[in-house]
């Protein structure tokens, strides 16, 4: 049940109780009829039965035609007759209750005929199809003894039996409800999906607002939030963005202005102004992920290849057969995936690449020799600006924004990076993305 979105719960759970409620009418049902009617069976016992043949063959010729009217009522007519009966009700033989009846020592012997009465009984179920049953049996001076015992009609309307008719307005009120249930569901629904979507590019889905007061609170809450999140969001993007781009006019006199200093001032000014500059350009390539489109088919093993023979890395293909097709942005996800084979070249000399297409997935794996990442140290170099020992002694320097960048990419298609075991020491990381088996990649050529 845990795997059931909630409109599956709620549905299941009215199931469970119109089926708990039936089930308790039906009990009650039957322990009243018990209670008003016990011992009331459709077949007459045996014993019942021989003690009835004995009577009437003791009985006078007078007086067995007193008896059989005393021993007759509204569900159980005796009779005697000259011929047994032929049967033209349209019953069926019951060989089966014959056998069980002449195993009482006073009916052994004697020759007995059982049919059902009515409409033909069901076929596996013959005591259930039948409303009534006649068990004949030949007396000693050759007459045949009729009992027939019939069921006691219910309570109908238009023909159909009272519990039939009360089961169809169950059935009929389990339906309705499920289908109001699942009705009302949809805002909830179509509010996953929105912020499912949102969560992806940050890019408001309004909703239409339901007739229910608590939904429709909630709704607007979230469409609100909605337009606010991506005001701050496109807030922020210009503001670094324009930052990014105003800097670097001051940068560009400052550093005419250093050139009357002595060279070696003049030297470590220039670099730091141009450190500044990096840091800019940094950051306007982070904020940029959020501004780019996110909805173009990408063939990532394709992408995968390429980038491989470009920056000389090694790529295994674990799955060939499988498309390996997502939506997104290629442009993006090859930044994403140099940057981090470019950690792997600079910390180890060469990177690995793996690519494997599950039914729902497509994970790509990075693996290097080099001295790794600690899983302690791995949580906080995924935040921008943030460098490691290696990263922080290597002359060649850096932002510490080639991971935080990477995750940033992998997380705007749905997909995470994680550290994982490698087969030798070194980092592997294990960038997962949800697959599009339905998107249409156009031909390279």
């Amino acid at each position: 049940m845990t795997r059931l979105g909630l409109a599956g719960r709620v549905i299941l759970s009215i199931a469970l109780a119109i089926v708990l409620i039936q089930s308790l009418g039906v009990m009650a049902y039957l322990s009243e009829r018990r209670e008003a009617d016990p011992g009331r069976a459709l077949f007459p016992f045996p014993e019942q039965l021989a003690a009835i043949v004995a009577s009437v063959e003791a009985a006078p010729g007078i007086g067995r035609a007193t008896l059989l009217r005393a021993l007759s009522g509204p569900d159980m007519q005796v009779s005697v007759a000259a011929d047994p009966p032929d049967g033209s009700e349209g019953g069926a033989a019951l060989a089966a209750d014959r056998r069980w009846l002449s195993q009482v020592a006073a009916l052994a012997g004697r020759e007995l005929r059982m049919t059902t009465l009515g409409p033909g009984p069901i076929r596996w179920f013959p005591r259930l199809g039948a409303a009534g049953v006649r068990v004949s049996v030949r007396l000693t001076d050759g007459d045949w003894l009729s009992v027939e015992r019939r069921r006691a009609p219910g309570r109908t309307i238009g023909g159909l039996p009272l519990g039939t008719i009360s089961a169809l307005l169950s059935l009929a009120v389990a339906v309705a409800a499920l289908v109001v249930v699942w009705r009302e569901m949809r805002p909830l629904r179509q509010l996953t999906e929105a912020v499912r979507g949102f969560g992806t590019d940050l890019r408001p889905r309004p909703l239409p607002v339901p007739e229910t007061p608590d939904l429709k609170l909630l709704v607007a809450a979230v469409n609100r939030m909605q337009t606010d999140i991506a005001a701050a969001d496109q807030s922020r993007t210009d503001m670094i963005a324009a930052l990014s781009h105003d800097i670097r006019t001051p940068l560009a006199r400052l550093t005419l202005r250093l050139r009357g200093l002595p060279p070696d001032v003049g030297a470590a000014a220039e670099r730091d102004i141009a450190q500044i500059a990096q840091v800019a350009d940094g950051a306007f390539r982070f904020v940029g992920v959020d501004m780019a489109r996110m909805d173009m088919p990408v063939d990532l093993r394709a992408l995968l290849t390429h980038l491989a023979e470009t920056q000389q890395a090694g790529f295994a293909d674990a799955t060939p057969h499988r498309p390996a097709q997502l939506r997104g942005n290629a442009e993006l996800l090859t930044r994403a995936f140099a940057n981090l084979v470019e950690n792997a070249h600079k910390y180890a000399g060469a990177a690995r690449l793996s690519l494997t297409v599950t039914e729902h997935d497509l994970q790509v794996r990075i693996e290097d020799d080099g001295p790794g990442i600690p899983p302690a140290e791995f949580a906080r170099l995924l935040q921008p600006f943030q460098r490691g020992d290696a990263a922080r002694s290597d002359p060649r320097g850096g932002l510490g924004l080639g991971l935080s960048l990477a995750v940033r990419i992998v997380a705007r298609h749905g997909g995470t990076l994680a550290q994982g075991a490698g087969p030798a020491a070194g980092l592997t990381l294990i960038v997962t993305l949800p697959r599009d088996a339905g998107a249409a990649v156009p031909d390279p050529r």
